[in-house]
């Protein structure tokens, strides 16, 4: 069996396999360069302008619900709408107070001056979140007037975020993007990052010919000459390949690990939301954002990367043994490739979908998307998507190798 491996081993090193991992590794580069870097860097421009179009907003709701009370506590003091009104005067004047001491800068468009007095805008941009806690307190219904900025679940995290770092005196930042070493590797896993998805490309480009060029090029009997039981050479095939194909991601992501962490520090002491449901239930649940919510919780980054890790990882030996099924069944290389890269943009056209009351059920494809996994908007446990990722791939594996045997006999 060791020379079976080591076989292997040198066919996956071939040339164009070599070409095809060098190519992957540029494409990494560039994208932290040009994505992520750039991201980091416009994000407190991309802030200041999002106040500026906010502004306007919050001073007209300030000024209509100062109106309403004044109007109403004239011509029925008695009103029980009267407190709502006189919170929601107060909460969104002090809103508007908030936006006018950042006016200096809300139409600064030069970079430097704005990270002179970075921290006075994250100063009033904390304000603006906290100020709206007698808001949710009271369940007054104000989301219409895009005060919470996405919805309460994000603005709830926020404040947990706030919160942490505050207690762990950790830098605080309006921003979760700057492309530490750890926060590469967590956008890399998490399943909705162009990372993720060249890591799926990079698995059928090293995995979608393993058999279909060995019945294009006639060479399939020489393969089944060799002194093992076809059932083992197949494994040993697919094991093979798909521990290589596994190193080959892991080391560009060490590769981005080591530059974000070079550069900008390894980010492994900050906190970031995960759904205490999502990575601890053994079935299907409500994956709406009012029942999740509430069990939303902060963890270290380094925990979630290794959630995200172990969910991707599981999710890779479930695309493997797919690719490697096709790449049997088709004998065709085109074909193979082909019907992979469909099922790759299927997968990505679904994560474009709006991710409330969209759960995936038991459709293990679907499982790419790691981050919504853990943030419980699949709708289905983290610990039942890796059973289900490991059983799919042994149920293909085991059908390959029945296909196989019948070809045999036949």
């Amino acid at each position: 069996m060791k020379k079976l491996f080591k076989n292997e081993v040198s066919l996956f090193f071939s040339k164009t396999n070599i070409f095809i991992i060098i190519i992957c590794i540029l494409l990494s580069l560039g994208v932290f360069k040009f994505q992520y870097v750039k991201s980091y860097d416009n994000s407190l421009e991309n802030e200041i302008n999002y106040l500026a179009n906010i502004g306007s907003k919050i001073e007209t709701w300030a000024k209509i619900y100062t109106k309403d009370y004044e109007n109403l506590s004239e011509s029925d003091p008695n009103s029980k709408l009267l407190e709502e009104l006189e919170i929601k005067s107060t909460v969104f004047s002090k809103e508007n107070l908030n936006i006018g001491n950042l006016k200096p800068y809300l139409n600064i468009k030069e970079k430097e001056i704005l990270e002179k007095n970075k921290d006075r805008i994250i100063t009033n941009r904390r304000k603006l979140d906290t100020e709206l806690i007698p808001l949710y307190e009271n369940e007054y219904d104000v989301e219409d007037t895009g005060v919470y900025r996405d919805s309460i679940r994000d603005w709830k995290n926020r404040n947990r975020l706030w919160d942490i770092n505050e207690e762990k005196n950790i830098e605080q930042t309006i921003f979760q993007n700057k492309p530490t070493g750890g926060y590469i590797l967590k956008d890399s896993l998490s399943g909705s990052s162009f990372l993720s998805v060249l890591f799926l490309f990079l698995s059928i480009f090293l995995n979608y010919d393993i058999w279909s060029s060995e019945f294009d090029q006639g060479t399939i009997r020489m393969i089944y000459t060799q002194p093992f039981s076809r059932k083992k050479i197949y494994l040993a095939r697919y094991l093979t390949r798909l521990l290589l194909t596994i190193f080959c991601i892991l080391i560009i992501l060490g590769i981005l690990f080591s530059i974000g962490s070079i550069i900008y520090g390894n980010g492994l002491d900050s906190f970031d939301i995960v759904n205490k449901k999502a990575i601890s239930s053994f079935g299907q649940f409500d994956n709406s954002n009012n029942y999740l919510s509430e069990m939303d919780m902060v963890m270290n980054i380094k925990e979630i990367i290794g959630l995200e890790l172990i969910l991707f990882i599981s999710y890779i030996v479930f695309f493997t043994s797919t690719i490697h099924f096709l790449s049997y069944l088709t004998e065709n290389g085109l074909s193979s490739l082909l019907i992979s890269f469909l099922i790759v943009m299927g997968i990505i056209m679904f994560g474009y979908l709006p991710r409330e009351n969209m759960g995936v059920g038991f459709n293990p494809l679907l499982y790419f998307q790691t981050h919504n996994g853990i943030m419980g908007s699949l709708g289905i446990g983290l610990p039942i998507m890796i059973a289900i990722l490991f059983l799919a791939a042994i149920i293909i594996n085991a059908v390959s190798i029945f296909v196989l045997i019948e070809r045999e006999r036949a």
